[in-house]
């Protein structure tokens, strides 16, 4: 008589949705816990489910065996499943808290089949995890583990796979591979790593047959060299390949190991939007730690840098800036040879180190980091909104980029599009000025030390260095944060304002005292976000009425 199968969980801890990546050089830890990933059982317990739950009986368990769906059907088998997110509740079924290379010294020779899907390669010491999944299977039973396929070169991996590489190796970057690091320092792996994306099937060296199935040719790889140090952590990352798995397995006994190709994983446009939103998250990691800088500096296409000079002049850890650099190769944001060696091409250089396109992707991480709390300001009995400190680090981002785009053209265009005269009566002097949302200064500030710019002829600007210092400035915000920071802005030759000063205040409520009191008063995208735009547009009254029609 038929009985059932049981299945036994060991369950392991990945989180998701990091504040931060530790990259920097320093006596800290190279690693993330995985308790700074909140979120990610629920993320990743969804995206594997609407992956595997179309192909895991019909296609990976006849991979594992042909006859293998018939014996569970059976019974009497019992079967491991290392790293399950969750999991529901059946008599057959129980879920236990353990550590993947510690199981319990009871569970030698004890599993039939046991299965580890995405979850080895962001392990600290996944070898010991797969010597100890030898130990627990039976002789003669069957490991199943599902990983990602690759190349085992990241200019191989941008020229057969292209942006998915960039995606997963993005992945590696935001979670795997911090996780995966969780100690001092990471063992030395000097071999080239094949990244597989599929289902690795195991048996013990008895029936001597592993197998890899893949999803396709659309995921890729890359090969990582590491740094070699003493350590608990291996630090393989989500792109570690199927070179690297083999070694491991053999060293964990496992022999005679084969490739068998799986259902294609279909790649649409919302999985590129997808793609894309990695990509752009590892660019603004990039700018945060001037990687881009440091390449530009060091490498060329003449002489391209790798890793080690790129972690050296920016002051960040080798093993990271090697995966920061194949997200950006294979997503074709810089350049990579078949040595695996980087640099930007001269034409992108200004681009990537200081223009206005590389900086609209700083934006998705600032925004991210109130995503609980903007899903709650939706719901109907959520709060009704954020408050600016809610969004640390914004005046910071916002004022970069503002700079960026306005330095440019703030004297050459806009002011004289508020009057053909006024560059030169700002000249002369005798004009007060309000900044209204000032930030951290830089509008009031450049026009206060401003160039100023008189048409030339034709489309030449003939551009002379004209300060406005009989002109006086005034920049009001909000928050203390950006005045704070306003009143640290300085000339370019370091003496302090004497025309500029700056003031915490609620523009909708601005001082009655300055009733007609400017001439010129500006706001520079701020006003859209204020809760009552129409009370700050009241500053007209604040304006002198000679050229209130005209002078805002």
């Amino acid at each position: 008589m038929s009985t059932s199968s049981s299945f036994v969980v060991a369950k392991r801890f990945v989180l998701f949705c990091p504040p931060k990546i530790i990259l920097r050089c320093s006596i800290e830890r190279i690693r993330l816990k995985y308790s700074d990933f909140t979120g990610f059982y629920q993320i990743m317990s969804s995206f594997s489910e609407a992956m595997h739950r179309k192909h895991l009986v019909s296609d990976f368990l006849p991979v594992l065996g042909a006859d293998l769906p018939e014996r569970l059907k059976d019974g009497g088998m019992m079967c491991l499943d290392v790293g399950k997110d969750d999991g529901l509740t059946f008599d057959n079924l129980a879920f236990i808290q353990m550590n993947a290379g510690e199981m319990d010294a009871d569970w030698t020779n004890k599993f039939d089949v046991v299965t580890i899907f995405d979850a080895c390669h962001d392990q600290m010491r996944p070898d010991l995890c797969l010597k100890e999944i030898y130990r627990v299977l039976k002789p003669g039973g069957i490991f199943g583990m599902l990983e990602i396929k690759g190349s085992s070169n990241v200019y191989t991996d941008r020229k057969e796979i292209g942006e998915l590489a960039a995606h997963m190796y993005g992945c590696s970057v935001l979670h795997c591979l911090p996780v995966g690091s969780n100690s001092p320092a990471i063992i030395n792996f000097s071999a080239s790593r094949t990244v597989a994306a599929g289902l690795v099937l195991v048996s013990p060296s008895y029936s001597a047959s592993y197998y890899c199935c893949f999803f396709d040719s659309e995921f890729r790889t890359l090969t990582l060299a590491y740094i070699e140090t003493n350590s608990d952590a291996l630090g393989l990352g989500t792109m570690w390949g199927k070179e690297r798995a083999k070694n491991l397995l053999r060293q964990a006994g496992f022999t005679n190991i084969n490739i068998v190709p799986t259902t294609i994983f279909p790649v649409n446009d919302f999985y590129q939007i997808g793609i894309h939103g990695t990509i752009s998250a590892i660019i603004a990691l990039g700018y945060e730690l001037h990687l881009f800088e440091a390449l530009a500096k060091v490498g060329s296409e003449e002489k391209p840098a790798t890793p080690k000079q790129v972690a050296d002049e920016s002051g960040c850890k080798e093993r990271y800036v090697k995966e920061w650099l194949s997200v950006m190769a294979t997503g074709e944001i810089i350049e990579v040879n078949e040595e695996e060696k980087f640099w930007i091409p001269k034409e992108h250089v200004a681009d990537l180190t200081s223009g206005v396109a590389l900086q609209m992707n700083l934006f998705l991480p600032l925004h991210l980091k109130s995503y609980d709390s903007l899903c709650a300001v939706f719901r109907k009995d959520g709060p009704l909104g954020l408050k600016y400190s809610d969004f640390t680090g914004f005046y910071k981002i916002m004022s970069e980029f503002s700079e960026t785009l306005h330095k440019k053209h703030l004297i050459s265009d806009f002011i004289p599009a508020l009057g053909s005269d006024l560059p030169a009566r700002l000249k002369d002097g005798g004009l007060t000025c309000l900044d209204v949302g000032c930030g951290n200064g830089f509008h009031a500030a450049h026009l206060g030390d401003g160039i100023y710019v008189e048409a030339g002829e034709g489309s030449q600007l003939h551009i002379s260095a004209q300060h406005f210092p009989n002109s006086k400035f005034v920049g009001i915000d909000v928050t203390s944060e950006a005045v704070n920071q306003a009143n640290q802005r300085r000339k370019d030759d370091g003496q302090a304002f004497d025309n500029l000063t700056f003031i915490q205040m609620d523009a909708g409520k601005m001082d009655l005292s300055w009733s007609n009191k400017f001439d010129m008063v500006t706001i520079f995208d701020a006003c859209h976000d204020q809760m009552r735009p129409d009370l700050v547009s009241h500053c007209l009254c604040f304006i002198k009425s000679p050229y209130r029609p005209t002078q805002l």
